[in-house]
């Protein structure tokens, strides 16, 4: 069984930004999961909603963000904007922009912060924590985007994700 610290969180596809899901949100209510992420219990209730923003370098958007309570383990379930990170303030495309501007741009750190030079853009610490979680957590997710892939094209020998990840890794980051 999986121990969980803290409130599961489940991720929702309910449009790609704030605006979307604000429109959809009455989606949200009708959802539940079905089952609890930690004790796997089918009994879940509607706990209730939380008022989060939504930071995007020209805007801030609330939104709500609906939680259940798994009945089985007491625990809080939260259903979070696919488009959000549970511990960032800023929408995962403001993180995306700055991580390619960074990454594939080759932009210098006070390029890509004036390219988000209107108001309530991220700090440059901000920034530097972005893409260091991207540098540290990119080997991994290269793994299992690999293991996908090697599923869905069998026999290819540049998808197998035993062999190349760390070289191919390097090679896509640069090291």
């Amino acid at each position: 069984m999986c121990r969980i610290v803290g409130p599961a969180i489940i991720s929702i596809e309910l449009g790609a930004n704030a605006e979307e899901y604000n429109a959809r949100f009455g989606e949200v209510l009708a959802f539940r999961p079905e089952r609890c992420p930690g004790c796997q219990d089918t009994r879940i209730n509607v706990h209730d909603w939380y008022p989060r923003w939504a930071a995007y370098p020209d805007r801030d958007i609330r939104i709500r963000v609906q939680r259940f309570r798994c009945l089985g383990c007491r625990k809080t379930i939260v259903a979070l904007p696919s488009f959000l990170h549970r511990y960032r303030q800023f929408a995962l495309e403001t993180i995306g922009k700055v991580v390619q501007a960074r990454g594939v741009a080759k932009l210098s750190w006070r390029a890509v912060a004036e390219s988000c030079s209107v108001r309530g853009a991220p700090s440059m610490r901000s920034m530097g924590r972005w893409w260091t979680a991207f540098i540290l957590n990119a080997p991994r997710w290269l793994e299992a985007l690999q293991r996908i892939l090697a599923q869905a094209v069998p026999g290819s020998a540049e998808l197998d994700p035993h062999e190349r990840v760390a070289s191919t890794a390097a090679t896509v980051l640069g090291f």
